[in-house]
């Protein structure tokens, strides 16, 4: 069956093409080349009151392929 007679397969589509142009848009600080995202998500980020890692995003990893730069963005609750 063709995409444009299968709502799945159009679903996919469109999510990939929102995914692609996030990817494009997205630029790397340091040489602004295209298709800077995040890699890596490291769970942990402490509760409020007790302080204990929850499963909460402590800290998100973006990378450049191919490139060593890494930008590490930290989480934290107000």
């Amino acid at each position: 069956m063709r995409a444009m007679y299968n709502p799945t397969r159009m679903k996919n589509i469109a999510k990939a093409t929102h995914n692609l142009l996030n990817k494009i848009s997205s630029c790397c600080p340091k040489c602004n080349i295209p298709g800077f995202e995040i890699t890596e998500i490291i769970q942990g980020l402490p509760g409020e009151f007790c302080h204990i890692p929850t499963t909460l995003p402590l800290t998100a990893i973006s990378q450049l392929k191919n490139v060593v730069l890494i930008k590490r963005n930290y989480f934290l609750m107000v």
